[in-house]
């Protein structure tokens, strides 16, 4: 046990816009006294010196290797590409680091499988980023219906946008056009969603879904380039869940007029209505309503002040912050909730369930094919 803050090395950190320049690096900077950022390593030295000294970060590492095995690093945030998830960490698992790792864990379930299974052989903690499932209106979500505020569950149903994939997508979000590189809509914010939902409700049971290419070939933003997608920009399917309510869910790419998200818990005695300007509950701020049965219309709740409230009014540093507050906790040996590389794998598990019902056009039990592998 030690009050030394621990020592984070960051995999991907590009000032231009990047998720982690957006939202990690100002979680790790509001927790300094816990969490001290080492340094980066990017796809250059030159990068990695370049955000080192733009964000008054100590190092910028020749390469990953390096950042990994430097002593002073702890714990390895993963914050590239989906495809370069497994390298990165197994790197880190196989070298004693700690890690964190953007969701998807990784390209397919083979691969989140196996990473999940060298975590919990190598004892340490390794934390996947579906910030949803810690984000407070979620988390109040969880509270009012585990006390019965709304009675008995019956029904999930959401609508939500994804707004990549559509007409038009930026150059350096191009990859996620190709669904063999593992960040299809489906992935990403459904992903995200769905560990939202499994926090307040438990796991998904089973699935049936379709998976629909709309635009199959996009523009580039900034010149007049097109490429061709292959991943869908329509994703719905119905499902259950173990605790019994039933599911649905529609996705569609971009952003449509009218509703971002729209996510209603149904209970037999009132509703809950989660909602944001689109359907990343991840990164973006939500508001919680709530009206109970005889009531005319939805009362807005506000939760109560909770982790890290000085980073409320911006949502994206906020929920990274929450995970790597409790990460460092877990590693200090205090018992909280984190999601985990198990929970990675069993979500990768219901995306993949989605994936196979296109496919097969029918139901996939998740805990039956679960049970077999």
């Amino acid at each position: 046990m030690t009050s030394k803050p621990l020592g984070v090395g960051i995999v991907g950190l590009n000032p231009h816009g990047s998720w982690a320049w957006r939202s990690h690096l100002p979680a790790l900077q509001h927790l300094s006294d816990q969490l001290s950022i080492v340094g980066v390593a990017n796809r250059s030295v030159e990068s990695s010196q370049a955000a080192a000294a733009e964000a008054g970060i100590p190092q910028g590492f020749s390469s990953v290797e390096a950042l990994i095995n430097c002593p002073d690093v702890n714990i390895v945030a993963v914050t590239v590409r989906v495809p370069e998830h497994r390298r990165v960490v197994d790197a880190a698992l196989r070298a004693g680091k700690h890690v964190y790792c953007e969701w998807p864990l990784g390209i397919d379930l083979k691969e989140a499988e196996a990473l999940a299974s060298l975590a919990r052989e190598s004892g340490l903690c390794a934390v996947i980023g579906t910030q949803a499932a810690v984000a407070p209106e979620i988390e109040h979500a969880r509270a009012l219906i585990a006390e019965g505020r709304i009675g008995k569950v019956l029904s999930v149903a959401v609508i939500g946008s994804g707004l990549s994939w559509g007409q038009e997508i930026e150059p350096r979000n191009a990859y996620l056009l190709d669904r063999d590189n593992g960040g299809t809509m489906l992935s990403i914010p459904v992903g995200h969603l769905l560990a939202g939902v499994q926090r307040i409700l438990g796991p998904v049971a089973a699935v049936a879904g379709a998976e629909r290419i709309g635009y199959d070939r996009v523009r580039i933003a900034g010149g007049g380039d097109t490429a061709i997608k292959s991943a869908p920009d329509q994703a719905s399917f119905i499902g259950y869940l173990q605790s019994g309510p039933q599911l649905s869910v529609h996705y569609r790419a971009g952003t449509p007029p009218g509703l971002g998200l729209y996510w209603e818990i149904l209970g037999s005695e009132g509703t809950i209505v989660i909602e944001a300007v689109n359907g990343h509950p991840q990164m973006m701020p939500l508001t919680l309503s709530m009206g109970r049965q005889g009531e005319q219309g939805l009362t807005r709740i506000q939760p109560p002040a909770g982790e890290l409230e000085e980073l409320a009014s911006d949502p994206m540093a906020r929920n990274v912050g929450i995970l790597y507050a409790r990460m460092a906790q877990a590693i200090r040996g205090e018992d909280v909730y984190l999601p985990r590389f198990d929970d990675a794998h069993a979500l990768h598990r219901v995306i993949a369930a989605i994936s196979e019902s296109t496919v097969t056009r029918g139901w996939v039990d998740i805990e039956l094919k679960a049970t077999r592998t």
